[in-house]
């Protein structure tokens, strides 16, 4: 499904708080439950507050529209006052109580909001858009959040003293809205639901695997450490053991994560978040293991075809 919390983000953030307390050797597990769950409140909060500078900006245009009354320019039609989607979104029953929910207007900047919109209508982009002439064009509302609110440093420096993971969490929420954007039927409240999900399985999945790391780090860490044997403990990056151990819970202990999955997840978190040559190294770690734990057949997956793949 859409969602603006992947289980790629919440695996990031179960790895850092694994690193950030004690390195992943040991950890507190119901401070650990309780720190995740506020994590993944924030980065829907931040979903909320990325949304609503859209719709502020598109506020912005009437104003401005208004100002430029009688010297219309190419760009100045008033057309992204009137995005069809941002005027839906903000119809559906749910959005006043998620503003109210997650204090939104209390991270919106009026002057950030205008310095914002001067930026955006300067550019080739949304000149293109004002000429096409079509208000339900989904297309400048991603390249909005990717080119301009991404972008802006005098944003993330707002921002990010209250969401620590601002960086993670954003570019987890901009696929996330590209994506819905993409996908809404302009006219049909219903289809603008995803953009409200309370992402229930990614939290559920977030827990089960905590909870696994939990109660058989022991067994988790001697399992990898019987891969790497001729390696010294010290010489391992914290990082990769933690992101090594974390794979080898999934593998035995999240039934319904197919192997594949969580080695191409890892994979993958690893090249954004260690060294390219962990990379390797984790790599074949991880695949070792994934094959002992397969011959002593310690591997049980749920469902079709999740065994082998």
């Amino acid at each position: 499904g859409l969602s603006m919390v992947s289980r790629r983000l919440v695996r990031v953030k179960i790895m850092q708080l694994m690193y950030a307390q004690n390195r992943g050797v040991d950890f507190d597990p119901k401070s650990m439950q309780v720190q995740l769950e506020s994590s993944l409140k924030k980065t829907i909060q931040l979903q909320w507050v990325f949304l609503n500078y859209l719709v502020r900006i598109s506020e912005y245009d009437l104003i401005h529209h208004a100002k430029q009354a009688g010297k219309e320019t190419a760009e100045n039609t008033g057309l992204f006052a009137n995005h069809q989607l941002l005027l839906m979104l903000q119809q559906h029953p749910m959005y006043k109580r998620r503003m109210e929910d997650y204090q939104v207007e209390s991270f919106v900047d009026a002057s950030l909001v205008r310095k914002l919109y001067l930026e955006l209508i300067s550019r080739e982009r949304f000149n293109d858009f004002a000429q096409g002439g079509d208000s339900t064009d989904p297309t400048i509302l991603s390249y909005m959040l990717k080119k301009l609110l991404a972008a802006s440093d005098p944003l993330e420096d707002q921002l990010s003293n209250h969401f620590i993971n601002y960086l993670d969490d954003q570019f987890s929420i901009i696929q996330g809205l590209a994506k819905s954007f993409k996908a809404v039927d302009v006219k049909d409240i219903a289809s603008y639901d995803s953009f409200f999900a309370e992402h229930e399985e990614e939290e559920a999945f977030g827990r089960e695997l905590v909870l696994a790391l939990q109660k058989n780090l022991t067994d988790v860490r001697e399992i990898m450490l019987a891969q790497v044997k001729n390696w010294d403990e010290d010489r391992l990056a914290p990082l990769d053991t933690v992101l090594i151990m974390m794979a080898i819970a999934e593998f035995l202990y999240c039934p319904h994560v197919p192997v594949k999955v969580t080695i191409n997840e890892y994979i993958d978190i690893s090249k954004d978040y260690s060294s390219p040559k962990s990379k390797d190294f984790i790599n074949g770690v991880i695949d070792k293991a994934m094959w002992a734990l397969k011959d002593s057949g310690r591997i049980e997956k749920l469902g079709r075809g999740l065994q082998n793949s």
